[in-house]
């Protein structure tokens, strides 16, 4: 049996939120839900248990009915700077079967927030499958940021 090749896949976004309001979007189950949809699926549950040793589960639909999920350990957790956990896909088209790492640093820079994703131990095989998946879910992510700037804006312009 030959060994899997794996490699590591790392990005980084700018977000105009705090560095709290990104890493509350990333650990909030209910609000992980409106924005988390990578390709065609919608996230139809989140469970997150944000702390080390602590497990999360994402479960996603995709318009065909089948199921996929994300799910792993957190292994390190530092409110809003940094988290560490493991991740394993099952059911949809990244199904690697194994555990690979993810590292998220929340990093501010003057009210705004710079992401930087790292996703490690990624079989060769998978990685551009994943490269254009985060490049949806940050989209995703920046979009839903700056609906809540749009709601705050306007609540400001208001009162």
């Amino acid at each position: 049996m030959s060994a899997i090749q794996l490699e590591t896949l790392c990005r980084s976004a700018h977000f105009a939120a705090s560095r709290e309001r990104v890493f509350q979007a990333w650990t909030n189950a209910e609000e992980l839900k409106q924005w988390w949809s990578p390709g065609r699926y919608t996230t139809t549950a989140a469970d997150i248990d944000l702390r080390p040793g602590g497990h999360y589960r994402l479960t996603m639909r995709h318009p065909d009915g089948s199921i996929a999920t994300l799910s792993g350990t957190y292994l390190e957790v530092v409110a809003p700077e940094r988290i560490v956990m493991t991740w394993i896909s099952v059911g949809g088209s990244r199904d690697d079967g194994h555990e690979a790492l993810l590292t998220l640093e929340f990093l501010d820079r003057g009210g705004a927030t710079e992401l930087k994703l790292t996703h490690e131990r990624l079989p060769a095989a998978s990685k551009d499958s994943y490269d254009s998946g985060w490049t949806a879910v940050i989209k995703d992510l920046q979009s839903h940021l700056s609906t809540d700037s749009k709601h705050s804006s306007l609540a400001r312009s208001r009162a």
